[in-house]
């Protein structure tokens, strides 16, 4: 069906599958002058990103000198135009890849200021935010190139999706390791945000696999990533990994769960019951049958509070997976309850005043 990955593209039948091997291994190695530099100058040019994080360019300057060798100058131009070959991905999953880490996002904001955290209301400016949006999309390409274009077809080919993001997650979340110690984090800290890395990666191959192996829909989902953490108050000094790689362990656990470990397609008849959880009438999630009038500080009480769910009406629009409801569910949760919190805590403030 359209948007349906046909799958990594295997070897010749009788022939075993290449391995990802040397490119981990390359890509380990390539980034080891980046670390040394990072250890020497102790420079960030975003807070929280350290020099070593200029190591973005290693997955794809790997997977170009192994195509190379395997394939030539054929192969490296066909690798290097998948990381504009988003005109494959059907529109209504752009939805999907521009929605799942703002919905985390704002996930984590409410979640973080229900349990008493003063986190500061965010201030985006729409220019700084497209130009930080640009840079991390050059370096989320410089990744996925690699990492999604080249090691993850053949992790398919040998053990199959999930076992494949798991792996890559892995491997992924301690190539980071030592850029992110050198930001000054703290083991605790580094270890909840390789829990978030590795669940993020479980969602970035289902949507690898359900966008026809788009690798600039990966890299989009990537770059907004990054964006939605340096727009966390303030630049990120706010965010949380904990709340971060929690919330994206459930929606990851989700989506091992509704497509039964395939990461690809949902099996037919989850929609409705998705529908029964989001509340098709606004009753079950975070609505409480109010009215979006009754809540006009809540963005996405309209959502939560129509008649038809969110998952119906993704699944109407032509999704026939509704992890995205899934999102929304869960925002409009946590969103509404902060709402309602907040009005509850003006309303005791006024009483106590007067």
């Amino acid at each position: 069906m359209p948007g349906e990955s046909p799958g990594p593209q295997g070897p010749p039948s009788g022939t075993k599958p290449p391995s990802a091997l040397p490119f981990f291994l390359l890509v380990f190695t390539l980034a080891v002058p980046f670390w040394i530099i990072g250890m020497v100058v102790d420079a960030q040019p975003l807070p929280g990103l350290p020099i070593a994080a200029a190591m973005f360019v290693c997955p794809a300057l790997a997977a170009l000198i192994l195509t190379y060798r395997e394939r030539g100058r054929t192969g490296v131009a066909a690798l290097l135009c998948r990381s504009f070959d988003g005109g494959q991905i059907p529109k209504r999953w752009y939805l999907a890849i521009v929605l799942v880490m703002p919905g985390v996002t704002v996930a984590s904001f409410a979640l973080e200021r229900w349990t008493g955290v003063a986190v500061p209301v965010p201030h985006i400016a729409v220019l700084p935010a497209m130009a930080l949006f640009l840079a991390f999309m050059v370096g989320a390409l410089g990744e996925e190139l690699g990492w999604s274009g080249y090691a993850l077809d053949r992790l398919q080919a040998r053990c199959g999706a999930l076992q494949s993001a798991l792996l890559l997650g892995g491997v992924w979340a301690i190539w980071h390791w030592v850029a992110v110690a050198q930001a000054h984090r703290v083991p605790v800290w580094i270890a909840w945000w390789s829990l978030g890395a590795v669940s993020m990666r479980i969602i970035m191959v289902w949507l690898y696999n359900r966008t026809g192996r788009s690798v600039f829909g990966v890299a989009l989902l990537h770059a907004v990533s990054n964006v939605c953490w340096q727009l966390f108050p303030i630049q990120g000094s706010f965010f949380d990994p904990r709340l971060n790689g929690l919330i994206l362990s459930v929606m990851a656990l989700a989506a091992i769960v509704v497509t039964r470990g395939t990461l690809r397609l949902a099996p037919a008849g989850f929609c409705r019951v998705i529908g029964l959880i989001a509340g098709a009438d606004g009753s079950l999630v975070g609505g409480m049958q109010l009215k979006s009038a009754a809540l006009p500080w809540c963005p996405t009480a309209c959502v939560c509070c129509a008649k038809i769910s969110p998952a119906a009406r993704l699944t109407y629009a032509g999704f026939d997976f509704p992890f995205i409801a899934l999102i929304l569910a869960f925002t409009n949760f946590c969103t509404n309850a902060f709402g309602i919190a907040l009005f509850a805590g003006k309303l005791i403030t006024a009483f106590v005043v007067e």
